[in-house]
This record gives structure tokens, sequence and C-alpha cells, in this order.
């Protein structure tokens, strides 16, 4: 899902549908020259993610203070953030190209899907009883 915030009916959506799942989200400002120069490299990857486990947001800056997610600790724009269930895991740090954003985005989603693989895996696997001692105890008597 994508869902650009330039209008209060996205910024509901996006409210709503932050709670659950991976985002990778970019805040920028329109007025902001290093965001007009990132905005062609966004896009692009944009149409390029195809993980479906990925939800991907577009937040400009007139629409901050309605987040209900407080950002507060934005220290400049562009940045570019990976979230699990609306709690921040991760920041956009790398080279500014569309395959970068790309591996950033699918190394998130696929670390967080291993660990919790080994989770249920953990939460499934039966205790087993040790067969043998209760046999040899049974020998023994």
């Amino acid at each position: 899902m994508y869902i650009k915030v330039d209008n209060e009916k996205e910024l509901d959506k996006f409210n709503t549908d932050f709670k659950k799942g991976h985002w990778v989200v970019l805040y920028h400002a329109d007025w902001c020259p290093a965001c007009q120069m990132f905005k062609p490299v966004w896009n692009e990857y944009v149409q390029l993610n195809n993980n479906k486990n990925l939800n991907i947001a577009d937040i400009e800056h007139s629409y901050m203070a309605g987040l209900t997610e407080s950002q507060d600790d934005l220290i400049g724009y562009p940045t570019v953030r990976y979230f699990y269930n609306s709690k921040k895991k991760d920041e956009f740090t790398g080279e500014r190209t569309p395959d970068s954003l790309n591996d950033f985005s699918n190394d998130n989603v696929s670390r967080f899907l291993k660990k919790v693989k080994k989770l249920s895996k953990k939460k499934k696997t039966p205790k087993r009883k040790n067969k043998k001692k209760k046999s040899l105890k049974k020998k023994k008597n």
C-alpha cells in the first residue's frame, strides 16, 4: 500500500493504517531543496518496490502536526524511516538511490520476519519426554 499524505483524508487513512504492519515513511517539505532533489529518487523507489509485506508513505511537512505518532525527533528533511506496528525500528542513512532504498526496506522487513519465525518456532516446539528413562525404570523394577 502507498499513501501520499497531502490532504486530511489521506492523513486520517495513514493514522489508522500505520498502527499495524511494516512501513517505510518519507518525511519531507515541499519548500526544501534537498527534498525536491530527492523526490524523483523516492518516486522511482515507490514504483520499483514490490514487497507485499511493506507499506509506504510519503508525508509532507504541513501534515506532520496531525500525525498520531509524534516524530518530534526529526532533525531535518528528507528523512526516511522504517516502522513496525508504528514503532520506529530504523532510519535510512544510505546512498540516496532507488536501489539503496529498496535494500533498506527489504532488509528490515526480512530481518523482522526472521525474528518472528524464530519466536514462533520456539513457542510451537513441544517438550518431549524422555521415553528411554521411563523404560529403564520399568526394567529395573
